[in-house]
């Protein structure tokens, strides 16, 4: 993180809005985009005379897109932690919270109802990371998950297939 120089963050930053404004004609403004850096140092210390230290950190980029067409307003928002300064992508992240923004446009609220849905990777892996302790097999076989004691039952849909295998 340290070999970055402040003109190169600049520049990032300035690349997330930039490159959301030249996605499509509809993204109207960028009202946020930024990059931050984190570093963290952790000891421990024991009675025994243990002396341990770790260190760690990253760079966090993310774009908020304003998209609009008519007075339908929409906005996308895309983000990314990396570990690696090599790896920093900003254009990525402007594309992606433009394009978000630009497919919500006409998009409304539909009446109650069962629909079939299609949802984003990004949404199902935080849907199953709220169930993870529950659906782990440690878990079940140590008593500590809601679903002890249902063990090869069938809990979901025949649907939605998952599996513990590590």
């Amino acid at each position: 993180i340290e070999t970055i120089e402040i003109p190169q963050k600049l520049k990032m930053a300035e690349t997330l809005e930039k490159v959301a404004l030249q996605f499509d004609s509809r993204v109207q403004n960028v009202p946020y985009s930024g990059y931050t850096e984190t570093k963290s140092k952790n000891h421990l210390w024991t009675s025994a005379g243990t002396k341990l230290q770790s260190e760690s950190g990253g760079i966090s980029m993310y774009a908020y897109a304003l998209s609009q067409s008519g007075e339908d307003k929409k906005v996308g928002m895309a983000s990314r932690f990396y570990r690696d300064p090599k790896t920093l992508n900003p254009d990525l992240i402007a594309t992606e919270a433009a394009k978000r923004s630009v497919g919500l446009l006409g998009a409304v609220q539909p009446k109650s109802g069962n629909y079939a849905v299609v949802i984003f990777n990004e949404v199902a892996a935080k849907l199953l990371s709220f169930l993870n302790l529950h659906l782990s097999a440690k878990s079940l076989d140590e008593g500590l998950s809601l679903l002890h004691g249902r063990k090869g039952e069938q809990i979901f849909s025949s649907k939605i297939s998952i599996t513990d295998d590590p």
